[in-house]
C-alpha cells in the first residue's frame, strides 16, 4: 500500500509540474503581449514577475518535461532581454518566441 501512495504521489507531483509549466508559459506570454513596456511602473513589475518564473523554474527537477522547460527559458531569457534594452523586438526574435510558445502548449 505505502508503493502505491507513493507513486500516486509522484504521479501527481508530475501532472502538477506539467501544469505549472503551462500556467508560467501563461504568465509570460501576457508579458509578452503587453511589450513594449509603457511605463517604467510596468517594466519593474514585469522585470520582477520574470525573477519569480526564474526562482520556480529552477525549482524543477531533470524530467521529459525538459523540452518544454527549456522553450520556456529560451523565451524567458528573450524577453527579459527585450525589457532590459528597452527596445522593439525585431521579426526573427519575435517569430522565434511565438514558435516556442506554440511548442510548449
Amino acid at each position: 500500500m505505502a508503493v502505491v501512495i507513493w507513486l500516486e504521489k509522484k504521479y501527481i507531483k508530475e501532472e502538477i509540474r506539467v501544469d505549472k509549466i503551462l500556467e508560467l508559459t501563461l504568465r509570460l506570454e501576457r508579458i509578452y503581449m503587453g511589450l513594449p513596456a509603457e511605463s517604467l511602473k510596468q517594466k519593474e513589475r514585469f522585470l520582477k514577475e520574470i525573477e519569480g518564473m526564474e526562482r520556480i523554474i529552477s525549482t524543477f527537477p531533470v524530467s521529459e518535461d525538459m523540452e518544454k522547460i527549456n522553450l520556456f527559458e529560451e523565451n524567458l531569457k528573450d524577453i527579459k532581454d527585450i525589457l532590459l534594452e528597452d527596445k522593439t523586438p525585431d521579426l526573427k526574435v519575435k517569430n522565434r518566441i511565438e514558435e516556442r510558445f506554440k511548442k510548449i502548449k
